[in-house]
Order: structure tokens, then sequence, then C-alpha cells
């Protein structure tokens, strides 16, 4: 963690929203992270690779904590972390089951708030869980809100601050500011947690205080200071803070690791009360109060977000934009994964399971063992006849019934280098609270503008050797890391080296060396056919988008063509082009970059060459229905087409890319003109210049570009009031049937004859990949971007050649750029309060969010959103890539531009209010 020290502030909210459920803390034997470690057990068991709680502090090497815990006087159980379903126990998969918000925040975490909205009545854990099994995944979730439970007021809002002393950012100071919205008085009990590393007074002297020597939180108020003892059992705890609390138990504080200061309360209806504590050095005291620390935090908050947000903004753009802002740093968490020892950990169960032998096995043995009918070689493997007998029929019966099992058991086994003990910037901290490359790569567009020097190590950080693999290869999730998303992640790279200066070339050059071997692995592996330029790559971060799982398909080595992937390789090639000419522009440069340039030209022709191909001549183009489409290309060599209009045929439209005649001076630039000019001799379709000689080129020629854009602009297929659906609204009356003949069945492994897809709007109605995210319609902030970013390239190349009634069925004729400037507005609506409704869309219909400021005025990002209705669905925090509505926000209100490409231009130059807020 020395490296973390550096480029990370001593405390910051590293602390997980839900560390349970996570494949880290997965003891079972069959792969079922869920079930193994539930919400009722977070209290009992101890955690093995990490921790969390409600609004956790920590310093950088997660060892000495502070945690929020609560009580409501009628739970049974106390506040210290968020509820919420596991992924067998929600209708559609996990689902946190709690109000919360984040609201302001600093890069350097000296100043972070939030709110929790604590209900005052028994909260109903038992009536969600049993409420969300009752249903199926074809009813809506049952939410906390559809309990009631908030109707009549009987809530306390906890709102949580945390600051920093201005002479040293290691005493740190905190304000709990408690609030009784209820008609009636109500008791709380509020209890901050402190866990001391072992080392503590070796480490950093501290102390604990609160403001005068007592609570600072006026009368009708006990304190009570609790310590806990140092637990060297493995699996289990002693006395907690719940017994504490609930059973007015205590210990004697003979270690003093864990310690706690328990406030009870009473709040007269509407009354408010603050509860101020701190920790501080020792030797390095503050020179005022926490009180006063306080105030300049907060002002310190004030004065950033003035100058890093436009003035342009609407006060309450501004309001969004911060809350969004705050997700993101409130996101953060240290993430710890020993990829050997987790694999080690894992068969030593598994073979404690199946045999008896105190040999090393592997999961193959396992599997020789279940799957053979032979007793005399395997006496050594078992204790009793009965038991082997009994074992491989539940091998069988396990295998039968879930077709992903044995690749369940094989998970992650390729990947023992992985060591993660790193502060990492996560979607969401409660749903996933672990790293996606692809979400990363759309975090840190936003995080930019506040952090260039996080951002920056943040990218460096999953292209190192800790994650990524010799031959290139970078992890999903944990998970399942062999699964690979989108690679986007070069273009994430460049857009941040553009946009923070666009001068620092060491960090474009370490991204380029390693990015180049990911290319590569891209090429060698996921390539359908050497030489064929056609690539597949499973699910590619689109769960269940099409009408098969084509992760599934993968594993089982009949991949099917996809247009998608061999879309993205087209937009990879181009990413690295651009790379390349910039690293080749500078002076002196290494001869490789120029080699590289032509390289990565070659690969973009050859890919779209082959992607343009129709279906029967081996590409992915359907001359019919002229769209792109994923193929499956059976034993028999015949070629089926999965012939589903969704974003999976849009992909191949996001590859194309300006290149300036003003870039092309340099030696190097030079001779990549050559070669553009002797496409341009022979007609290629994928190359063009502008009326000012710039160059465009695009994977997508122009004809096809435009029978594709109708069904963009339609909104009774793609277009909806809040951007581009995921799947084309003709499938909400007509549902796509795919007809699997017989040896496609065989070849797929597929029982049914039929395959169904429908449009639906919100939550999935299929359990395909989890059922947690859908793409058979939703809006999704991350495709939406880069379908904005695209028109607003080629409206570069066919600026008023090319206009288009927009929506397609009224008679607005709108160039690219307008189209990409409406799709930005319809995307910002979703969080901006409507005028006619009073109310914000993401929020849906809860009456509170319509009726009251102090309800209306905290926005949720969700991770994606109801195509019709504009409501969030999914995870409630993903200030992941959702975060992505700052970046809409600051193309539409660009005040130095005209029109939207004057706007892009401008958005993709510096910074002219970027921030480097690195750490002290």
């Amino acid at each position: 963690m020395a490296k973390e020290e550096k480029t990370n502030a001593f405390w910051g909210p590293y602390i997980s929203n839900r560390q349970w459920g996570t494949v880290r803390e997965d003891t079972s034997t069959d792969g079922n992270s869920w079930d193994s470690f539930k919400f009722q057990e977070a209290g009992k068991r101890r955690y093995r690779s990490g921790g969390d709680g409600l609004f956790g502090f920590c310093d950088v090497s997660g060892t000495f904590i502070t945690k929020l815990s609560l009580w409501n006087h009628k739970d049974e159980i106390i506040k210290e972390r968020l509820f919420g379903l596991s992924g067998t126990e929600g209708n559609h998969g996990e689902d946190m089951k709690e109000l919360f918000y984040y609201v302001d925040g600093l890069p350097d975490h000296s100043y972070m708030k939030a709110i929790y909205r604590y209900p005052q009545n028994e909260f109903p854990y038992e009536e969600l869980l049993q409420r969300n099994l009752e249903r199926n995944q074809k009813d809506p979730e049952f939410e906390l809100t559809d309990t009631g439970i908030f109707d009549e007021d009987e809530y306390f809002d906890v709102v949580v601050e945390y600051g920093k002393d201005p002479a040293n950012e290691k005493n740190l100071v905190c304000c709990y500011t408690i609030t009784n919205h209820s008609s009636q008085s109500a008791d709380i009990t509020v209890l901050p947690q402190f866990w001391l590393p072992d080392d503590v007074s070796r480490k950093i002297p501290v102390a604990v205080r609160h403001e005068g020597g007592d609570v600072d939180c006026g009368k009708d108020v006990t304190r009570k200071d609790v310590f806990l003892n140092k637990n060297d059992s493995y699996d289990q705890c002693e006395i907690s803070f719940e017994d504490c609390i609930l059973k007015d138990k205590d210990e004697k504080p003979y270690d003093t690791r864990k310690y706690g200061c328990m406030i009870r309360a009473k709040l007269n209806p509407h009354e408010t009360k603050q509860i101020h504590w701190s920790i501080f050095e020792t030797l390095k005291k503050p020179g005022c109060s926490t009180k006063e620390i306080m105030k300049i935090c907060r002002k310190k908050a004030e004065e950033f977000y003035s100058k890093i947000l436009p003035g342009n903004f609407s006060s309450d753009e501004k309001l969004v934009a911060r809350q969004a802002f705050a997700g993101l740093l409130w996101n953060k968490q240290i993430y710890k994964y020993n990829g050997d020892y987790w694999r080690k950990c894992f068969e030593f169960r598994l073979k404690g399971k199946y045999l008896s032998d105190t040999g090393d096995c592997s999961v193959e043995d396992v599997k020789r063992v279940m799957e053979s009918n032979m007793m005399k070689d395997d006496v050594k493997f078992i204790e009793k006849h009965c038991r082997i007998q009994h074992l491989r029929q539940e091998w069988r019966n396990e295998t039968k019934e879930n077709k992903s099992f044995w690749d369940t058991l094989c998970r992650n086994r390729e990947w023992k280098h992985v060591k993660c003990y790193h502060i990492l910037s996560v979607p969401d901290k409660w749903e996933f609270p672990w790293f996606a490359t692809w979400d990363t790569a759309f975090q840190m567009l936003p995080f930019a503008r506040i952090d260039p020097s996080f951002t920056k190590d943040q990218l460096l950080l999953f292209l190192g050797e800790n994650y990524m693999k010799a031959d290139g290869q970078m992890p999903g999730c944990e998970w399942d890391m062999d699964l690979p998303f989108p690679p986007v992640y070069a273009w994430s790279c460049y857009h941040v080296f553009s946009r923070t200066g666009h001068t620092d070339i060491e960090f474009l050059q370490h991204c380029f060396q390693k990015l180049q071997l990911n290319f590569k692995w891209w090429l060698n592996s996921m390539q359908v056919g050497k030489g064929s330029y056609l690539f597949t790559g499973g699910f590619l971060g689109m769960d269940n988008i099409s009408a098969v799982d084509r992760s599934f398909h993968l594993k089982q080595k009949h991949p099917l063509i996809q247009a998608d992937a061999t879309g993205w390789m087209a937009f990879f090639a181009l990413s690295m082009l651009e790379i390349a000419l910039v690293l080749s522009s500078e002076q002196g440069a290494d001869h490789k970059y120029y080699r590289a340039c032509d390289e990565y030209l070659k690969k973009f022709i050859l890919i779209s060459e082959a992607m343009n191909r129709s279906i029967d001549n081996g590409g992915v183009w359907h001359p019919h229905d002229k769209f792109f489409y994923d193929v499956v290309k059976r034993e028999s060599g015949v070629r089926t087409p999965i012939a589903l209009r969704s974003l999976v045929g849009i992909v191949p439209l996001l590859a194309c890319l300006n290149i300036k005649v003003s870039q092309l001076q340099s030696k190097s630039g030079k001779n990549l003109r050559s070669h553009l000019d002797d496409l341009l001799q022979k007609n290629s379709p994928f190359v063009s210049t502008n009326v000012d000689g710039d160059y465009v080129l695009c994977a997508v020629p122009k004809s096809r570009f435009l029978h594709i854009m109708k069904h963009l602009t339609d909104d009774e297929e793609f277009l909806s009031p809040f951007g581009i659906r995921s799947l084309s609204k003709v499938y909400e009356v007509d549902p796509y049937i795919l007809t699997v003949c017989k040896e496609m069945q065989e070849y797929l492994d597929l029982y049914e004859s039929k395959l169904q897809v429908k449009f639906t709007p919100a939550e999935s109605d299929t359990a395909m990949m989890g059922g947690n995210s859908n793409w058979r319609g939703p809006i999704w902030l991350c495709m939406n971007f880069l379908i904005v970013e695209m028109l607003l390239k080629l409206d570069k190349l066919y600026g008023d050649g090319i206009k288009m009634n927009h929506p397609s069925s009224s008679n607005a004729a709108l160039t690219l750029g307008e189209i990409a400037e409406d799709i930005s507005k319809r995307v910002v609506s979703l969080f901006a309060v409507n005028k006619k409704t009073n109310a914000r869309p993401c929020h849906g219909n809860y009456e509170k969010y319509r009726l009251e400021n102090s309800w209306r005025d905290l926005v949720l990002f969700y991770e994606y959103f109801d195509s019709e209705t504009g409501r969030g669905c999914g995870a409630s925090h993903q200030t992941g890539w959702t975060s992505l509505v700052l970046e809409f926000l600051h193309l539409i209100r660009h005040s130095e531009s005209t029109n939207m490409t004057e706007k892009y231009d401008n958005y993709c130059s510096a910074f002219d209010n970027a921030s480097d807020f690195s750490a002290d």
C-alpha cells in the first residue's frame, strides 16, 4: 500500500457498503457466493478480505476505521450496514433496500457529506424479503417506499459530514446532524465506532474526543463509552456493539482496539440535534474546535465547486452535478483480493467435500472421481462407498440443472497472479463492490474533472501486473475474470490525456505499451478464425441483449460471430491509432510509434471490410434488413443471423475518428496522410475528407449509416423520451422469435426449439446472467454517450449534407449535431425536475419525491432507466457510468459555442476549470 499512501488522502470513504455475498468472502463448495454469506450473518461472522459499514471512513491501509451505528429502539438489530437482498432472494437479483444519498464531497476527502433516511418504526426486513421472494421476474420489485414506512413522516434524517483539519489532514472531524421529521417525539441511539489498528501507538498516536469534553448534543442525552476486546477467533465475534446497545453488555477495556461512544437521545417533533467528534494526532492537535474545522471544510467545498461548475449551469443542474461528483467520490473502496490464496482455499474446501485424502488435488481430480463409475481406483479418495455414490449423484444433478456449474468451479483459476490491495473507484459500493474495467473507463471521464492524478493512477492500475495477464488479457470482474468487457479502455486513456492538458506524454506511453498487449490478446483469442477479422467476446457487458447466452457459448467453445465485438475492435483500433499519432508526433519519437500508426490503420480497414460483408459472404451485415447482426456459424457451415435490432448492431457505428490536417505535419503524420490518400484514391468507403480537408474514418459506409440512423431516430424503435433504447420497441407487441433447428440445438447445447426476446423497458424478465441487469429496452448512459460522440464526429464530415427527420415521425429536419444535442437533452431530463409533474423522472412514482423539496432535491443515479417513464432501475448509486450525466451537461451547456459541433470541439479540449486536487 506504499504507493496508495502517496496517491490517496490519508482518510477517505474507503469502506465498502457491502462485503457479504462477494466472491472474496465465498466459503462455499459450489461457487454460490450469495448463499454462502448472507446479510443475516454479516454481524456474526468475521470478514476475511475487507469490511463494510454505514458511511465508513478509514485510513489508506484500511486498518484504522470509523463507521456509524444507529438504533431506533424498535428493531431487533442495530443499523450498522445497509440492508439488501442477495442475488438469490430478489426477483431481479441482488437489490439494496435502503434510502440514502451522497450529497457532497471534495477529491481529497477533506469534506464529505451524505444522508441516511432512517425509519423510526421497525425496519421491514422480513416483509422486504418475503414480498420479493413471492414475486417473479415479470413483477415489479417491492421497495422500501412500497411498505409505507415513510408515508407518515416517521423517520430521522441522519446527515453525516466528515472534515479534516486544514493544518493536518490526519486530524479527522465528524458531525452527525439528526432531524426528527415526525410529529411525535422519538428516541434514537447513535454509536460511532472506532476500530484501531494493532500498531496504532507506533503508526499514529491518536486520541478520540468529543466537543467540550462531552457530546455537544443538548439535553435529553446520555452517553456511555463502550470498549470491545480484541478477538483472535477468525470466524466469530464475541461481544459486539450490537450486544452493547440491545443487551447492555460490556467488557472491561483491557484492549481498546475497538471503541464506541453510545449516545442516546430523545428528539422532540421536528427537532434537530448535532453530535461532533474528532480523531487527532496527540502531538499535532488541531488549533481550533471541531465545529470551526467543519465550517472551514464546508466553505472549502463551496469555493471548489464554484470554480469547477460552469456559471451557465442552472441552480438545479449544479445540484445534480455536485451530487454526481459526490457519488463518484463516495464510491471509493479498499479492494483486497489475492487470486492464488483464494483459489487454494476454494480447492481445499472442494476437496474436503468430495475427496478424503490429504494430498494435493485440483478441480480436475474432483471431476474425474465424480464422473467415474469405477470404485477400485477411487478407494484412496473416499471414506465410504455410500458417501461417494451420494456425492456422485449430487454432482450429476448439479451439472444437469446448472450448465455453468463446471465453469463456476473453475472460477478465476487462471488469475492466480492477481494481487489486489488498492483503493478503487467502483461502480456502486453495495451492488458492485468490485472493479469492472469498462465501468472504470467511463467513470474516469467525469473523475478527471476533479482529480486528474487519481484518474490516471486508476487507469494505469488495471494495466499493471497485479491485474493484467502477461498475454495482455484484462480481468473482467471477480465473478468471472475470464469474461471480457468491451475494449473501451484505450478510448478512455486518450480522453483523459487530451482533456487534462494534452501534455502528459509519459502517462500516454505507459498506457499505450500495455494496451498494445491487450489489442494483441483480442486478435489472438477473440478472433473467430485466424485472419477473419471477425470477433466474439461473450456478453460484452450487455448481459441479456441477445436471444442466447453469449457468454455461455463462448465458454463452450461455440462462440457466436458478434457484430458488437467486431465493431468494438474497429473502435479499439481507431483509439490506438489516435494515441499512436500523438506519440509519433513528439520530437525524437521512437519509430515504433510510426509503425504503430500504419499497423492500426491497416487493422481498422481489415476489420471494417470483414464486418461489412454480407452474412452469406462471411460478414455480419444483413443486406435485406440493412442492419448488423450476430451470427451463429454451425459445424455444417450454415450461417444463421440472430436478426434482432439492438445496440449490438449500433456498436459498429461507434468506430469513427476525426483526424485534422494539422495533426499530420510531423514525419509520421505525413506518412499516415500518404496512406489515407491512397485509400481515398482506391475509393475506400471507410475513409473520407470534409470541406476543410480533414480526414474522417468510419467503419460503416454512408448509405448503411443512414439506414441504421432511420431506426435510431424512430420514436417507435430506438428513440425514447429519455435517450436511445437498448432494444427496438418494435418487439413490444411483436417479440422476436429465433427458431432453433436440431443442428443448432446440438451445437449451442439448447433445449428450446424457439427463443423469444420481448421489448422490456425496465427491469429484466429473464434470469439470463443473473437477471439483475436488462439490455432489452432500458436507457444506459454509457452507450448513449458513445452514440452522441459518434454523431458529433460524423457531423464534422457531413455537416448540412445529412439532415434527417428527428424524431422520424416529425417534420423537423436536423443535422447529426442537432440530433446529438437533442439526445443529450433527453438524457439530462432523467435527472431534471419536470415542470409538468414537478418531479424528477429518475425517482419514479413515489409521491414524496414530487411533493417535498427535502425528497425531490436528493438525486439518485441509477444503473439504467425505464425507457418509457425515466424511472431509475438496478443499482441506485451507480455513479460509476451514470455520473456521465456531467458530461452531457457540459456538452449542451458549453457557453463559448454556437452549435453542437463547436461545443464538442471545446468539450474535447483541455478543461479550463480542471482541478488537480492531489493528496498532500
